[in-house]
């Protein structure tokens, strides 16, 4: 249109386009806004870059979909194993050992009236139990086990 000698304002672009003048308007400033420098700092007065808030390590679709898999797979196999746990190794297993904040051995022990010295004990027992169950299903386990 300029090559022709046409101001290409928005009304004008409307009506030779055949879409409204807020169409033409959002598509300029959306267009305008597209073309950004990776390497360009994100304010005037910042050394950071844009670049440095883009993930470029993002775990691909089916490397995601293999860790829920295995996920899932771990869960099924945690809820198995507590199946054989009696009520207190149960208690100890949920409270120390699968806790996101454990338990002290003494609030344990005091709750079962017996010996912090005695809550780790079963404490180590259920954790061998634990590796000899998994071990049984997994047989490259050992490769895993870093309690050695």
């Amino acid at each position: 249109m300029i090559e022709q000698g046409f101001d290409p304002k928005p009304k004008l672009l409307s009506e030779r386009l055949g879409v409204s003048v807020k169409e033409v308007v959002d598509m300029d400033q959306r267009l305008d806004n597209w073309d950004l420098s990776l390497d360009e700092p994100l304010k005037n007065d910042s050394n950071t870059e844009r670049i440095e808030f883009i993930n470029l390590e993002s775990d691909s679709s089916e490397d995601q979909m293999a860790k829920k898999e295995i996920e899932d797979i771990l869960r099924a196999k945690v809820d198995e194993f507590k199946k054989g746990l009696n009520e207190r190794e149960l208690e100890i297993f949920e409270r120390r050992i699968f806790s996101d904040s454990p338990e002290t051995l003494q609030e344990i022990g005091e709750e079962y009236t017996i010996s912090r010295e005695r809550v780790r004990q079963i404490e180590n027992n259920i954790l061998k139990k634990m590796k000899a169950f998994f071990k049984k299903d997994m047989p490259d386990f050992d490769m895993y086990d870093h309690s050695r």
